[in-house]
């Protein structure tokens, strides 16, 4: 099972698409920092209780899975897809997330 630590990250050129990450002293530490939080909040506004399993989950507009990646786990229960216009990001997706992670580019 792979998890957020031992994911891999997409090239800085994919991970700056998304937010500009100029100026980070560490891009990769704030590409991953802001994808959790992404997730906490997304989560937060789920009723108590919710579950993944057996569930469907579109992030759309999933760049080069900034947010996505944090779901490593919630997608051995559900199903999880990624759909972008950045052919880019999708294809790095594919080859890198994919599975557990479905995309549409």
């Amino acid at each position: 099972m792979m998890s957020t630590l031992n994911a891999p990250y997409p090239p800085l050129e994919l991970a700056n698409r998304v937010s500009s990450l100029a100026g980070s002293e560490d891009p990769m530490v704030e590409f991953d920092r802001s994808g959790s939080e992404e997730k906490q909040a997304l989560l937060k506004l789920l009723p108590p209780g919710w579950s993944f399993c057996g569930k469907r989950v579109l992030d759309f507009g999933c760049g080069s899975g900034r947010t996505l990646r944090h779901f490593l786990s919630e997608a051995e229960q559900g199903e999880f897809w990624g759909a972008d216009i950045d052919s880019l990001s999708i294809d790095w997706l594919e080859c890198n997330l994919s599975p557990p992670f479905h995309l549409d580019p």
